[in-house]
């Protein structure tokens, strides 16, 4: 009987170790759940401030609510920061006026002022002269090299109106005649450029295409990650993720926006913040620093 127990015992913590084994290799990426950090709008709010969660929502939450303090606060209002889970939803609350400000993607200000629906603001300067391209990520281990390597390779995009997650690397296949989804063997969308980044980590898909300056603040703070991964192309430099906000904005308060943005790097708070986020300053923006991205989109069907 002892012996007879003592076997069970045995086939039993074979099957757990087994199943922890499997499941500690097996690598797994979710792209459908959103960490609920905090309540993240008040709909009574008078000032809000939308953010595009180029990053994942808890990311975004933890880099962004000083920023949105910062600013409100010298306008004399409180804070709602505003998160969604897709640029689309960002850009439909600008579009229907339902935020006051935003930071937002490049793709998403491009959609935007199709219908002229937004007004750009105020335009961020990284530090070190840090330029906003679109990178294609492969593990460090890989056997791809280059783009036409990825024929026939699971690919990851960040969301569909993502400029260097999504459309410049549409537009890059695209320019060989072949459409993205018979390119690649598989297009998972990741919601953000750090879910791409783990993806590619963890061997969930081939390649990635993500936001350059995301990818060197990845980086800096997963040194470790880094090693395990690798660039194989870079785009054109574009214009940055500006400040935007709805042309139906009252006047006086996108002056009182625009002051704040321009003088933070003069601040000493303001300062610490941008810090924070890589940023050098923000300044007033050029409009035909955006004429590069605009022309991809209208290359790829996305512009009228």
């Amino acid at each position: 009987m002892l012996v007879l127990f003592t076997s069970l015992c045995a086939v039993m913590l074979a099957g757990i170790l087994i199943k922890w084994f499997c499941r500690s290799r097996t690598p797994v990426v979710s792209f459908s759940e959103w960490i609920a950090v905090k309540p993240i709008e008040a709909e009574d709010a008078a000032f809000r401030f939308a953010v595009a969660s180029m990053v994942s929502a808890e990311e975004t939450w933890a880099t962004y609510r000083k920023l949105v303090d910062y600013v409100a606060t010298r306008i004399g209002d409180r804070a709602s920061m505003v998160l969604r889970p897709s640029y689309s939803d960002v850009r439909i609350l600008l579009e229907q006026g339902k935020v006051d400000v935003a930071f937002v993607c490049t793709g998403t200000y491009i959609a935007c002022s199709q219908l002229g629906s937004v007004e750009l603001l105020a335009v961020p300067e990284f530090k070190d002269d840090a330029k906003y391209r679109s990178l294609f990520i492969v593990r460090e281990d890989s056997t791809v090299n280059t783009v036409a390597d990825l024929r026939g390779k699971t690919f990851a995009f960040t969301d569909p109106e993502s400029n260097t997650g999504c459309v410049v690397p549409s537009w890059l296949v695209s320019q060989q005649g072949i459409n993205p989804e018979a390119f690649f063997s598989k297009i998972v969308y990741t919601g953000s450029h750090d879910r791409s980044l783990h993806a590619v980590v963890r061997g969930v898909v081939e390649g990635a295409s993500v936001h350059s300056l995301v990818y060197y603040s990845f980086a800096r703070t997963h040194p470790e990650l880094k090693e395990r991964l690798r660039a194989i192309w870079q785009s054109e430099a574009f214009g940055a993720p500006p400040i935007v906000v709805p042309f139906s904005l009252p006047t006086t308060t996108k002056e009182k926006l625009r002051t704040v943005f321009l003088s933070m790097s003069q601040k000493t708070p303001g300062r610490a913040i941008l810090d924070g986020l890589s940023i050098e300053c923000f300044r007033m923006p050029e409009e035909d620093e955006y004429d590069s991205a605009r022309e991809i989109w209208k290359a790829t069907n996305r512009l009228k």
